[in-house]
């Protein structure tokens, strides 16, 4: 292919592009979250908010539970079999 047939494809790539002004969003602090894993790595849940919260509705699936690891406020856990 031609360098000259090349260009012409790169100047309609830039007529498609869009453009998109700066969006800012005021979000609450992180809220926190929790993920549970099968003993595969497929994650099984993702639950969002409260950790207190979360284990109150969710008691069943954290006693059946390993913890496995946490970064700031996100943790894992690996169900059991």
């Amino acid at each position: 292919m031609s360098e000259s047939s090349v260009l012409p494809l790169a100047k309609e790539e830039k007529k498609d592009e869009l453009i998109v002004d700066e969006i800012v969003l005021d979000l609450p602090e992180e809220m926190s979250s929790v993920t549970f894993i099968n003993k595969e790595g497929e994650m099984v849940a993702v639950l969002h908010g409260d950790k207190s919260v979360l284990e109150d509705i969710y008691t069943d699936r954290f006693s059946k539970s390993y913890f496995l690891s946490s970064s700031g406020n996100h943790e894992v856990y690996l169900i059991k079999e």
